[in-house]
């Protein structure tokens, strides 16, 4: 996380923002391995979603909540800069 926290150019409050926030981005990022799961169980069968959802759907949950936190911290980022041009 650390990685992560230095990469944006954000305050402390940002980092504690972005650190906190990875939780919720975890829980996010699950539901939406579990949907895809779910679905494609429905269309394809049990079968498919076992052989090969389950490989693939490790690196969709790291994936998705790796772009989550980077859109977090692009978001936190702009704040930021804002918040010192406004000053």
């Amino acid at each position: 996380m650390k990685f992560m926290t230095d990469f944006f150019r954000v305050g402390r409050i940002g980092k504690i923002i972005l650190v906190g926030m990875s939780i919720p981005v975890a829980i996010v990022a699950n539901t939406m391995r579990l949907a895809l799961t779910a679905t494609v169980s429905a269309m394809a069968g049990t079968d498919t979603a076992d052989s090969f959802l389950h490989g693939f759907s490790g690196v969709f949950v790291f994936m998705s909540g790796l772009v989550l936190l980077v859109i977090l911290g692009l978001i936190l980022e702009w704040i930021a800069k804002k918040r010192y041009s406004a000053s």
